[in-house]
């Protein structure tokens, strides 16, 4: 997560929005619909 004070601004300001990050890990294959795909072709 980016720690300079701009973003921290910005985040603030998305949040009296109502704007809400989602952090998702480096590498999410579960969350790609494709990655499964692959991972089912692979294997047959």
């Amino acid at each position: 997560m980016h720690r300079s004070q701009a973003f921290q601004r910005k985040l603030i300001d998305w949040m009296a929005h109502r704007i809400h990050l989602v952090y998702l890990s480096p590498y999410s294959p579960e969350l790609n619909l494709i990655e499964i795909l692959w991972r089912e072709i692979k294997y047959r």
